[in-house]
């Protein structure tokens, strides 16, 4: 966990998360729910402090089981059973979640930064993308996600497979487009083909494109594709140098975002707090045959600053 410092704290978290991990799977929760779209994105962003990084109350799209599924995973971790442990294992489950909740505002906030016309025209101008062209890229370029790279993609094969079978055609390999070119196929018989008991794809593009030789429709085909999903086209092609230049914007965003005063601040404290609560878990599985001291430096208020004395009878 990238809050962490402390190697054997670091594995308390990673062991409590691997809980959820595995909880998640069983329950078939591993699909993300939240939004999609950029706007969706940036609307989510400003959820994720608007009850304040240290509400215990949970926020929209948050599950209590998560909360409890964490807890569990640190007693089990440490070897514990007794109401202090318990306790600090719950307290380090929620301030856990409360950091989750200012790393998402932060993701959220770069996510808005990157729809920016500002951001856009730099990105254009690295990549060499013509500027008249800069407000009618995409949302899927600045997106965190593969959808869109996977939507490119397809229209790359569906151009390349036509290529190749313009290059290639003879009557036998027109009857095996079906195995052969599936990402053509599929663009020209569409999702229901095969429930149809449509599977002549000659006839197919030959009524399409209204041309009397296939290597004439497929021409027309790949001219189609090209001239529909230019940007899907220009990403494919490009994808590996458009993704670098698409990161270093994104890190340029964040640094700037991260280095706010009020958000360094947050995740110093919450990250102490942290510390704090794990060092506890930490000593109790240790020393729990003696009775302990330990101070909480987590920057609580008095009461919970007070020194505490731990017995393995409780």
């Amino acid at each position: 966990m990238s809050v962490m410092t402390n190697n054997g704290l670091a594995k308390t978290v990673q062991a409590g998360e691997a809980v959820l991990k595995g909880q998640a799977g069983q329950t078939g929760q591993t699909g993300q729910t939240g939004p999609k779209t950029l706007e969706g994105k940036k609307a989510a962003a400003k959820n994720a402090l608007k009850s304040g990084a240290y509400s215990f109350s949970l926020m929209s799209g948050e599950d209590p089981k998560q909360i409890e599924d964490f807890t569990q995973g640190l007693m089990a971790q440490h070897g514990l059973d007794c109401p202090q442990g318990l306790m600090k294992a719950q307290k380090a489950a929620v301030t856990y979640l409360q950091i989750q909740r200012v790393e998402r505002y932060v993701t959220s906030q770069g996510l808005a930064a990157m729809d920016n016309l500002r951001v856009r025209q730099i990105f254009c101008e690295r990549v060499g993308i013509s500027a008249k062209l800069v407000e009618e890229v995409p949302e899927g370029y600045f997106l965190l996600g593969d959808q869109f790279s996977k939507e490119a993609q397809y229209f790359l094969n569906v151009v390349d497979e036509a290529q190749d079978l313009h290059d290639r055609n003879t009557a036998d390999l027109m009857q095996k487009v079906r195995s052969e070119f599936k990402h053509l196929w599929h663009y020209v018989m569409g999702e229901n083909a095969i429930a149809k008991g449509d599977f002549n794809f000659g006839v197919r593009l030959g009524a399409r494109y209204q041309q009397p030789q296939p290597t004439l429709s497929l021409r027309l085909l790949m001219q189609e594709v090209e001239d529909e999903n230019v940007f899907e086209l220009m990403w494919a092609r490009n994808q590996e140098r458009f993704q670098s230049v698409m990161s270093g914007l994104r890190a340029e965003m964040m640094l700037g975002i991260q280095s706010d005063d009020k958000i360094h601040r947050t995740l110093t404290r919450l990250n102490k707090q942290l510390d704090s609560e794990l060092l506890w878990l930490e000593r109790l599985a240790s020393q729990k045959a003696q009775p302990i001291m330990i101070e909480d430096q987590s920057g609580m208020d008095d009461k919970e600053q007070m020194m505490q004395i731990i017995d393995s009878s409780n």
